[in-house]
């Protein structure tokens, strides 16, 4: 404990208890600190260095601070590797000096210290030593490590997410975007900062987007679909889902949003559509041809009688049989009109495949073209088979 009442003692004591105090002072101080001379030798180090470097006093006093801070046979400025040495510096311009150093503890490992360099003067004002407070920065230097990885790993997420992504501010202008965004729409990596969003909105679109951005305000959110329009022209549907940024005062000041590619989507709608207008086309095929196939029903049957009436191989029997022939044609493309709407019963009778194909030689040259010629090739011997004839020409 100092004795505040030093000036009754003699000189020699009292520079002994001076002594004493700064030396108690100096090791009550968590963090390190050492007094070096012009040589850059240690001429006193505290506890708490002890314990950054791990090493005994012993083993300190007496060494170059860049040896046992460093590992280094040579002072910090003669390294050439950039390290701002904050007792040269003091030595230099005999002001205190701050500076980052990364020292090492006697097992090698790096420990990130800021040095706090205050010069030592004689009564002629000429720096005899330096005394430097070192603080160990190390967690927070650590922490600031990992909070940049981390922010490097969310950049690359965002950047590489699958969907478009981008920020704007109150007045709808761009202000982030991610990657998959600018390769989207063929800008280069910061090219739609800065943009209004209507630029890359398709026209018809612009005053839709004005209404939801309006609407974000008050709503919070909103999911709409839009179509973009990138450099070359091509235009891009996309769902919209975004989210407006708020301060802690309710105030608006800016919004995220994830833009999803719906192409492949509406194309399979686009496909559906298109199915379900098919079969309304089969249901409509197969209404009229249910229809037709009745009235063919009764025009073949007055046929049949007005052909009983007749008794010679007069001229009308021949127009009658012309006339039978052509309905059973015409019954027979019905028969093919229900088959393709599903509406058809199937109905299995004892029949050749040669005749079928036989009936349906006209009609496939019709269909294919006069520029390709169609040869049907039968076998000599056919056995009949079991089989709806209608159904068998869906087939070829």
């Amino acid at each position: 404990k100092f004795n505040y009442n030093y000036r009754e003692m003699g000189a020699e004591q009292r520079l002994t208890e001076l002594q004493g105090f700064v030396s108690s002072l100096l090791e009550g101080i968590g963090e390190g600190v050492i007094v070096v001379d012009r040589d850059f030798n240690i001429k006193f180090a505290n506890n708490g260095y002890c314990k950054q470097v791990n090493a005994a006093l012993d083993d300190i006093i007496g060494k170059p601070c860049y040896k046992v801070s460093h590992n280094s046979d040579v002072p910090c400025n003669e390294r050439g590797s950039g390290c701002d040495c904050a007792v040269q510096k003091c030595f230099q311009t005999g002001e205190h000096y701050r500076a980052l150093h990364v020292h090492h503890d006697k097992d090698g490992r790096p420990l990130y210290i800021e040095t706090n360099a205050y010069p030592l003067k004689d009564p002629a004002g000429t720096v005899t030593s330096v005394i430097e407070a070192l603080y160990d920065v190390t967690d927070s230097i650590r922490l600031a490590k990992q909070l940049d990885e981390t922010k490097e790993r969310y950049r690359s997420l965002y950047d590489n997410a699958p969907d478009m992504m981008h920020s704007l501010n109150a007045d709808g202008i761009i202000v982030a975007c991610n990657a998959t965004e600018e390769r989207s729409l063929g800008f280069s990596p910061g090219e739609l900062i800065g943009r209004p969003i209507e630029e890359i909105v398709v026209q018809e679109d612009h005053e839709k987007c004005a209404q939801k951005r309006d609407l974000l305000r008050t709503a919070g959110s909103f999911e709409v679909e839009l179509t973009l329009q990138a450099r070359d022209g091509k235009r891009i549907p996309v769902q919209v889902s975004s989210r407006a940024i708020k301060d802690d005062l309710g105030n608006f000041l800016m919004s995220d949003s994830i833009l999803r590619d719906i192409t492949e989507k509406k194309q399979l709608e686009a496909q559906l559509l298109h199915a379900q207008k098919m079969e309304a086309v089969g249901l409509l095929a197969g209404g009229i041809a249910h229809d037709f196939n009745n009235i063919l029903t009764a025009i073949i049957g007055y046929g049949n009688l007005a052909l009983m009436q007749q008794q010679n191989q007069s001229q009308a029997q021949y127009y009658i049989e012309q006339l039978l022939a052509s309905t059973e044609r015409a019954a027979y493309l019905t028969q093919s009109l229900l088959a393709f709407s599903r509406k058809q019963i199937i109905n299995p009778k004892s029949v050749r495949l040669s005749e079928i194909f036989a009936q349906m030689e006209k009609m496939l040259s019709r269909i294919i073209g006069e520029d390709v010629d169609l040869k049907i090739y039968t076998a000599p011997h056919e056995s009949a088979i079991l089989a709806d004839s209608a159904q068998m020409e869906q087939i070829v």
